[in-house]
This record gives structure tokens, C-alpha cells and sequence, in this order.
């Protein structure tokens, strides 16, 4: 188990995916979780899809068969290798912390090439416990 931090927040998932072509979207269900023996957990699912026009990042929360969803729709930038969001994304609260995510999109190749996503999820430091790496 690796335990990252940056400023007052916690990595609580990080990762990267492939699309499967270029107009393939990419889809995270994930599981948060205080503790490995916790029933205290949070699962949700990230849809990070692509549009040629627009506003730079949307998004949106919706439900989908009694799960939470996090719809991120980038829009990709003329003749950019990489792009991404400015800002973490605020999408939610856990156990009283609030949640985030940051993307990086890298073309594999040229305009019409598949595309590598990086993410990051970042939670919110437990300042009256201590989070610990333990």
C-alpha cells in the first residue's frame, strides 16, 4: 500500500486508462473506503467522456441503477497532445471530507488516436484524527 498526499489532501485513488479508440469514453467504478475491515464506504462510478465543442470541462452528477455517477465531459482542444482540468474537480463528500478529481489526457498519436487518462481522486485531510499511513 502506497500512501500520497499533496497539500492538505490525501491520493485516496489514483490511476490510468485507455480508451479503447478515439471515440471510446472511459468509465471508473470505484470504492472508497475509512479502512480495509470498514463497512464504512462509498462507491461510485466516473464517466469521462469527449466533445469537439463546448464549455473546456462539464459536469455533472446523476443516478444510474441507485449508483452515484460523476459525468465529466472534456472538451479537446484543436492540435493539443495533452490537456486536462485546470482545477480539481469538486464532485462530493465522504466521511465529512470533501472529494475531488483531476484529469490529464494525452493523445496517443494524432487528433483521431485513442487516448491515455490519468487520474487522480483526492479526499480531504482528516485534521482531528491524523490520517495515517498505517
Amino acid at each position: 500500500m502506497v500512501y500520497m498526499k499533496s497539500g492538505k489532501y490525501v491520493v485516496a485513488e489514483c490511476g490510468t486508462g485507455l480508451t479503447f479508440d478515439s471515440s471510446s469514453d472511459l468509465f471508473l467504478d470505484v470504492t472508497l473506503s475509512s479502512n480495509e475491515n470498514s463497512n464504512n464506504y462509498f462507491k461510485f462510478g466516473i464517466l469521462i467522456d469527449f466533445s469537439n465543442q463546448g464549455k473546456a470541462v462539464n459536469y455533472k452528477t446523476e443516478l444510474s441503477n441507485g449508483k452515484q455517477i460523476l459525468h465529466i465531459t472534456l472538451c479537446e482542444p484543436n492540435n493539443s497532445v495533452a490537456f486536462g482540468t485546470k482545477n480539481p474537480i469538486f464532485f462530493g463528500t465522504y466521511d465529512n471530507k470533501n472529494l475531488y478529481i483531476r484529469l490529464w489526457i494525452t493523445r496517443m498519436g494524432s487528433d483521431d488516436s485513442a487516448k491515455r487518462i490519468d487520474y487522480a481522486i483526492y479526499l480531504e485531510e482528516n485534521t482531528e484524527k491524523g490520517l495515517s499511513n498505517e
